[in-house]
């Protein structure tokens, strides 16, 4: 018989894949953020640049503040 060990590794993988989430998380409202303010109609500017981003554990969110 051969030895086999096995290593418990799925601390490590649950938490590399939690942070490659909330990187795709960032990046995603980031991008959302970008085509948003892109896409909002100019009359003053006042709305384009009130446009936020914000992460906050697993949601992303693209708000005005007018």
């Amino acid at each position: 018989m051969s030895d086999f060990k096995f290593e418990d590794n799925s601390v490590k993988i649950l938490r590399a894949l939690d942070e490659v989430g909330q990187q795709w998380l960032e990046d995603a409202t980031r991008i959302l953020h970008r085509q948003v303010v892109q896409n909002s109609r100019v009359d003053t500017g006042q709305t384009k640049s009130s446009w936020k981003k914000v992460v906050d554990g697993n949601k992303g969110v693209v708000g005005s503040t007018s």
